[in-house]
């Protein structure tokens, strides 16, 4: 059996890794490479705390997250998920939607603190989709687990792999434009 090393110099044990996955359950472990792919890993940037994300209901969103079947679905419902690690018990499904509730309910909104749009953030998942999957597959991985990282929130760059970014980042439904002559700020009244 595994073990893992907790603990710091007089404290340090060593853990058996099943009694671990028996304490948690089966659905919490079956998602945790997901959880940790999705709130920042090595191949992804930082989104949320860890904390938060598994205090959001990992498995009711990513039980099957990482695995071919149905990827624009997981797409989906990590995004939901996702909006659940930033504002537990929210009502909105996607982030764009919690972006607007949070513009509109904040008392003091700028747009450097609002949170990533959805299409930025569908890169992300697909990033940690594909994080994901190389995870749960290292070991028994055969041809058919072999994903183009390019399909998957990457893009190749002076032969480097690196992270594709979102060009429109804001969706159009959500720009607002004034037609004010006198307005000079940011976020005009009418």
């Amino acid at each position: 059996m595994g073990h893992i090393k907790t603990g710091v110099r007089d404290t340090s044990r060593y853990v058996p890794v099943h009694d671990l996955a028996d304490k948690i359950g089966r659905g919490l472990y079956q998602v945790l490479p997901a959880v940790h792919t999705l709130t920042g890993c090595d191949y992804t940037s930082k989104f949320g705390t860890k904390h938060a994300a598994l205090k959001a209901n990992p498995e009711q969103y990513l039980l099957q997250f990482g695995t071919i079947s149905d990827t624009d679905r997981q797409v989906v419902a990590a995004e939901e998920y996702l909006v659940q690690v930033f504002k537990k018990s929210q009502t909105c499904r996607s982030l764009d939607q919690l972006r607007c509730h949070l513009y509109h309910h904040a008392k003091c909104p700028y747009f450097d603190d609002l949170l990533p749009t959805s299409n930025a953030t569908k890169l992300h998942i697909k990033r940690a989709f594909y994080a994901t999957h190389q995870m749960i597959n290292v070991l028994g991985k055969t041809e058919d687990d072999i994903l183009d990282p390019c399909l998957y929130g990457f893009e190749v760059t002076d032969d480097l792999l690196v992270p594709q970014e979102e060009k429109n980042s804001i969706p159009e439904e959500y720009t607002i434009r004034c037609n004010c002559s006198k307005c000079t700020t940011e976020r005009c009244p009418c």
